[in-house]
């Protein structure tokens, strides 16, 4: 931290970091991405028989991209207070989106 206020006036702390919390099967995934491109237009992938998702990789999901983000920004606040324009910026993606599944495509 020393380091950082030393090289740094103007503080800025990027949390650019992340995890998907899904295993893709490989070669469903190849297979789909094949029959996409000779299927016409319109067709759907089914993401449910290519994605793998269990309780252990959502806790793995929710504890790198939320807890570690939270305890990186509530390291650094003190250090960014000292700045002139301190700035936080946490980068996402859309896999980072969270929302509500219908239950009926859970699957285990």
């Amino acid at each position: 931290m020393g380091w950082v206020q030393y090289c740094l006036s103007r503080l800025m702390l990027v949390n650019n970091f992340g995890i998907g919390g899904v295993v893709a099967d490989e070669v469903a995934l190849r297979a789909a991405s094949n029959s996409a491109k000779e299927v016409a237009a319109g067709s759907q992938i089914e993401w449910g028989k290519i994605l793998n998702e269990s309780y252990e990789l959502a806790v793995q999901c929710v504890q790198t991209n939320y807890y570690v983000a939270k305890r990186m920004v509530e390291r650094f606040i003190p250090v960014l207070e000292s700045s002139d324009s301190p700035t936080i910026v946490n980068v996402s993606s859309s896999i980072g989106k969270l929302k509500v599944r219908d239950p009926t495509e859970m699957h285990a």
